[in-house]
Parts: C-alpha cells; sequence; structure tokens
C-alpha cells in the first residue's frame, strides 16, 4: 500500500505569478507580490530590527519603487525585495546610530554589513542556480554541495567520470554566465 503524499501549497513565486521557467520572459503580478510580501516584511522589520510600523512602511515602499523602476532587469524579484528591505531596516538603524538595536544575534558583530551582503549574494547565486539546466544542477548539486566523489557522481549520473568531470565545467561556465 502507497501512502499518498501531502498536497504541498504552491510556492511563493507561483503564487505571485512569477514564471517558474527560466526562459519565459519576467511577469510579475506586483498586486500578489505586495499582498504576499509586505505584511511578512513589515512583522520582520518590527520584529528584528525594532523598528515601529510607519519606518518599516516608509523602507517598504522605497524599496518596491525601486523595484519598479528596475522590472525587466531583476531576474529574482523576491529575493530582491526581501534583501533590499533588510538593508533599507538596516540603514535605517544606522543613520540613527542606535547601536544597542541589532536585527538579531548574527548581526551583533563588527561584521554586520557583511551579512547583508553574503544574503544578497546567496540570493543572487540561487537565481543564477535556478536558470541553468535540471542535469547541471544535479551534477553541481552532487560534486559541490554533497560532496559527492568525482566517481560517485559519475556512477550516479551514468556518465564516465571523464564526461562527468567536462560536464561539471561546463556547467560551471553557464553559472558563471547567468551571474554577469
Amino acid at each position: 500500500m502507497e501512502l499518498s503524499r501531502p498536497v504541498e501549497p504552491p510556492a511563493i513565486a507561483s503564487a505571485i505569478g512569477v514564471s517558474p521557467d527560466p526562459s519565459a520572459p519576467p511577469c510579475w503580478d506586483w498586486d500578489k507580490l505586495d499582498s504576499v510580501l509586505r505584511p511578512r516584511l513589515l512583522a520582520l522589520g518590527t520584529r528584528r530590527f525594532g523598528l515601529n510600523r510607519e519606518e518599516c512602511e516608509d523602507a517598504l515602499q522605497g524599496v518596491f519603487m525601486n523595484v519598479l523602476a528596475q522590472d525587466g532587469r531583476i531576474r529574482d524579484p523576491i529575493a530582491y525585495i526581501k534583501v533590499s528591505f533588510l538593508n533599507a531596516c538596516r540603514n535605517l538603524l544606522v543613520s540613527r546610530r542606535r547601536p544597542s538595536v541589532t536585527p538579531d544575534d548574527e548581526l551583533a558583530d563588527e561584521n554586520a554589513g557583511g551579512l547583508a551582503s553574503q544574503i544578497e549574494a546567496a540570493c543572487t547565486v540561487a537565481g543564477a542556480f535556478r536558470q541553468i539546466e535540471p542535469r547541471c544542477r544535479d551534477l553541481i548539486r552532487a560534486y559541490y554541495i554533497e560532496d559527492l566523489p568525482l566517481a560517485e557522481t559519475a556512477e550516479k549520473s551514468g556518465y564516465s567520470p571523464k564526461t562527468v568531470w567536462k560536464r561539471i565545467s561546463r556547467c560551471i561556465e553557464k553559472l558563471r554566465s547567468c551571474l554577469r
């Protein structure tokens, strides 16, 4: 007897009209994007950064205006909005010179600006990773993320180690081109 898998809610990207197909032209439903992300980000701004609702609204409004101005150039509007909002909140705190209020424990060290840059870089790489072919994602995931040896990666994919190595190299080049 096989148990059926629970029905999962659609990912936030599909809920707001972002096409999961990277080759499709960007077409975002800004009303849905606003209605889904706004409450979450406002709560995040008040909870993590200690800002009041008006300050969070102002920061979020600025972020949305920036995204709307760059509409076609943003590959992943959800990630861009999240990171931009976190940066806007952080910048608001820095401009006030309130060192006693930190967004969270991870930002309490002297590398506070570095974490926002790391988040932005991770979102950029994740967006580029979604744009490459599934077989490339599988090879990169197996070899680099799961840290499988080349022989195991080759066995898993059904190719010779030499072929896998060449394919991984080409896939990395494709990933680099998506990041440019």
